[in-house]
């Protein structure tokens, strides 16, 4: 994303405080061995949050940027659903404050990055993509390709056909259907179906004068 880095974002300001309440929090003897595991799983959960909201936001597209908040978000989640856990858990019944005050912050983290990513989802809906030049190009050039095609194929129900050398027959086009300025003059073997032609273009910076030879 174009602009001002990460360091300026508050929701990032507001993940890297939640990620500090986090060891703050883990740093009660309760989740010192055997619960080491736990304590672990906890902090990662919260640092996560502010990493993915950091990485998305230094990505080159949108699109990108709203794929990290959804996986900030799940870590919010995952955050959220330990310390419920932690809330049933009668071992913990002295961190009970501590364990709701921290949720309630994962909480409100995650509705934060479900709101952010809902406004750059509905505002790249909204946008209108201009199309690179090269695809601008080749969407012209194969518009042109069928409709000449087309024009080839009325001829060739028409009949209309011309002998061009020896036993060969080609159908010759003579036509400004691109543009009033270029005659283009096409030259198709007739044992070829029309998909299979071989094309000599013949380009003219401007249609012949009445002089012209």
């Amino acid at each position: 994303m174009k602009g001002e880095g990460f360091e300026r974002l508050p929701l990032w300001h507001a993940a890297m405080e939640l990620a500090a309440d986090a060891h703050a929090f883990t740093d009660h003897p309760l989740f010192f061995h055997p619960r080491d595991s736990l304590r672990n799983q906890i902090e990662e959960a919260a640092v996560s949050i502010s990493d993915s909201i950091a990485e998305g936001f230094e990505r080159r597209t949108r699109q990108e940027l709203i794929a990290f908040l959804f996986l900030a978000r799940g870590s919010a989640s995952e955050l959220r659903c330990v310390l419920r856990s932690l809330e049933e858990d009668p071992g913990f019944a002295s961190l009970q404050a501590e364990t709701l005050h921290l949720k309630w912050k994962a909480e409100s983290m995650a509705e934060r990055l479900r709101q952010w990513s809902r406004t750059l989802r509905i505002s790249n809906r909204t946008a209108r993509p201009t199309p690179a030049p090269q695809t601008r190009k080749a969407y012209l050039e194969a518009r042109r390709r069928r409709e000449f095609l087309y024009e080839l194929d009325q001829m060739r129900t028409a009949g209309e056909s011309r002998a061009l050398y020896g036993e060969s027959v080609a159908w010759v086009a003579e036509t400004c259907v691109f543009a009033p300025w270029r005659e283009i003059v096409f030259f198709f073997a007739d044992s070829l179906p029309v998909e299979q032609f071989s094309t000599t273009l013949i380009w003219r910076s401007r249609a012949p004068g009445p002089g012209s030879k």
